[in-house]
Order: structure tokens, then C-alpha cells, then sequence
């Protein structure tokens, strides 16, 4: 979770959003996904689903929610921000004209 969040904030989203604000929020989304993703694949695997059929499919959702919660919560209005992020938006800005 740590290293997830270092990169998506330093590099996917170029980030300076405040980091203990940012990996509370975070933290909250696993609170909830953890507990869901736990009971879904327990009841799946006892309804005979295949064991990585299961897992798999949880991958895939917890890639899909992980980066929605990232993109539309967490760094919504925080893109862009740091260092890096700055000096990519003068350099397309620079491009344009």
C-alpha cells in the first residue's frame, strides 16, 4: 500500500497534496475494500467458484476502485502539483504556443 501510494503520488498523478491527508484517505478505501473483498471471495469459492477465477476478478476490481478513488478523491484537485508535474505543465504550455 505504501509503495503503491509513493508511486501513484510522485509519478502517476505528480503530486503535493498534503501525504498524511492523502494516505488517510487511502487507508479509508482499503478499510472498506478489504472487509468486501474478503467476504465476496469467501462466498464465491463456496459456491464453487475457481479459487484464481476469484482472485483474479478481485485483482481487477481492486486496480479499477484503487485508481478511481486516486484520480476522483484523493488527488482530484491535487494533480500536477509538485515539482515534476509543474515543470510538465510549463513544457506543454511551451509546446502549444
Amino acid at each position: 500500500m505504501v509503495y503503491n501510494f509513493t508511486i501513484n503520488r510522485k509519478f502517476t498523478f505528480k503530486s503535493a497534496k498534503n501525504v498524511p491527508l492523502a494516505m488517510m484517505q487511502i487507508f479509508l478505501y482499503y478499510v472498506v475494500f478489504t472487509p468486501l473483498s474478503i467476504w465476496w471471495g469467501e462466498a464465491l469459492t463456496r459456491a464453487g467458484w475457481n479459487y484464481y477465477v476469484v482472485l483474479i476478478g478481485t485483482m481487477v476490481i481492486n486496480f479499477i476502485t484503487e485508481f478511481s478513488v486516486y484520480r476522483f478523491i484523493v488527488f482530484r484537485n491535487h494533480m500536477y502539483t509538485n515539482k515534476e508535474g509543474q515543470e510538465e505543465i510549463a513544457k506543454m504550455q511551451a509546446e502549444e504556443l
